[in-house]
């Protein structure tokens, strides 16, 4: 009886944790489906985000806008649009003008230009692909101000065809961007700020110091492509505004003209840090786009001496380093980097030859002076013998010129390794 009992004691607990374990089970498989599903819905809204174009329509003034037959406003429109990717239909109605353009295809995660224009009773429709442009404001203003200066500098922006992003899309990309920050006040570059084609640049705006500066980054370079100061000590608030306008105008034209090359630095060993110009680039190896001009280079090692080059970057060419670091208290060695190599072979050889060459001339020639003057027949009387040898002109060319020989080889030799500049290839 005791064990009947026993028996059914240990099935009841038996089932008991064949339960438990169940309910375990199922408690971190709902906890495994709840991660996928939150995961899920971010890689949504990101898919969203990226599949959304936005749109700043220039047309006749007081024209209604109406896309796909929606109402968007009244041009001008105070806001970009933000439109889904693909095709749409654009129409303008002023008065008794309607007119409406044929399905025009927006990219996706990308900043368009459309403009407008009545042409009889059509609509004369020309989309174009602008550079992005975000606004970084230091210290932050508060959101009215910040309003105020965004709607300014963005009309400052279109007159030299760039598109100033709306606040809602700055705000999105700022919360996407974590090395953003680092980049802009310190100089940390090391990675890529945004997604290929997602931003052209940066427009960084000190509006609270004296004289008012505006820099701006370049995206594609992660580098300072224009830095422009103004005086404006005494100005107002619509003052400053206008006067960082005229700075933003004058910014985005001058980036617009820098020429670019490309950046190729390999070092042995790799890992070591590259600054470019005193911004951190990332490290090796590494290749990037960089503005042209002779800039300066810097590279740093745990361990390692750190190493500071000279580099020319011209356009549209590839400027290529292959430094060697060396431990700390020794030699460096540089390849392809301006560096020192060690002599030659072929100088080696060449010199000897020289040498050789010479020695044997110099041989031939001390031999034909020597016998100058003598008789050429041995068993004749010398008082009477003739001919005489005359080889003065003979033994003096060979003389010098085995000198001029064995001088030249000795120098080819004792000459310095010379500096290699950085090469550059198309």
């Amino acid at each position: 009886m005791k064990r009947t009992t026993l028996r059914r004691n240990g099935l009841r607990y038996a089932r008991s944790l064949s339960g438990a374990h169940v309910f375990a089970r199922q408690r971190v498989l709902l906890a495994w489906l709840l991660l996928c599903s939150l995961w899920g819905v971010a890689w949504a809204g990101d898919e969203v985000t990226e599949t959304l174009a936005e749109v700043t329509v220039n047309g006749p003034s007081g024209a209604v806008l109406r896309v796909d037959g929606q109402e968007m406003g009244v041009l001008p429109l105070l806001d970009a649009l933000r439109l889904p990717a693909g095709p749409h239909r654009f129409r303008l109605e002023r008065g008794s003008q309607r007119a409406e353009s044929d399905v025009l295809q927006l990219p996706g995660g990308r900043q368009a230009e459309l403009n407008l224009t009545f042409s009889g009773r059509s609509l004369v429709a020309v989309l174009s692909i602008t550079p992005a442009v975000l606004l970084w404001m230091t210290p932050e203003p508060d959101a009215t101000t910040r309003r105020i200066w965004l709607q300014a500098l963005s009309q400052a922006a279109k007159q030299e065809h760039a598109v100033l992003l709306s606040e809602e899309r700055q705000t999105e990309l700022r919360q996407k961007s974590a090395g953003l920050a680092g980049c802009i006040e310190a100089g940390r570059c090391a990675r890529a700020l945004f997604r290929e084609g997602e931003l052209a640049y940066v427009l960084v705006l000190q509006a609270k110091t004296s004289p008012l500066r505006l820099q701006l980054l370049d995206v594609r370079t992660r580098d300072i492509g224009a830095d422009l100061r103004a005086d404006c000590s005494r100005c107002s608030v619509a003052q400053q505004v206008a006067q960082a306008a005229k700075l933003v105008r004058q910014a985005l034209g001058q980036i617009a003209m820098r020429a670019r090359g490309q950046l190729s630095v390999t070092s042995t060993p790799d890992g070591a840090q590259v600054r470019l110009d005193g911004r951190v680039l990332g490290q090796t190896p590494l290749a990037v786009e960089a503005f042209v001009g002779s800039r300066k280079l810097e590279l740093e090692r745990a361990g390692y001496s750190p190493l500071a080059l000279d580099v020319e970057i011209e356009p549209g060419k590839t400027a290529t380093l292959q430094p060697v670091l060396s431990r700390h208290g020794q030699g460096t060695q540089l390849a392809d980097a301006g560096g020192s190599r060690g002599r030659p072979l072929w100088r080696i050889v060449t010199g000897a030859t020289l040498i050789g060459a010479g020695a044997l001339l110099v041989g031939f020639g001390g031999s034909a002076l020597a016998v100058n003057g003598t008789c050429q027949d041995l068993q004749g009387d010398p008082l009477t013998c003739s001919p005489y040898y005359q080889t003065t002109g003979v033994g003096s060319g060979l003389l010098a010129g085995g000198l001029s020989l064995a001088i030249g080889g000795a120098v080819l030799i004792a000459l310095p390794p010379r500096r290699t500049a950085p090469t550059t290839q198309p």
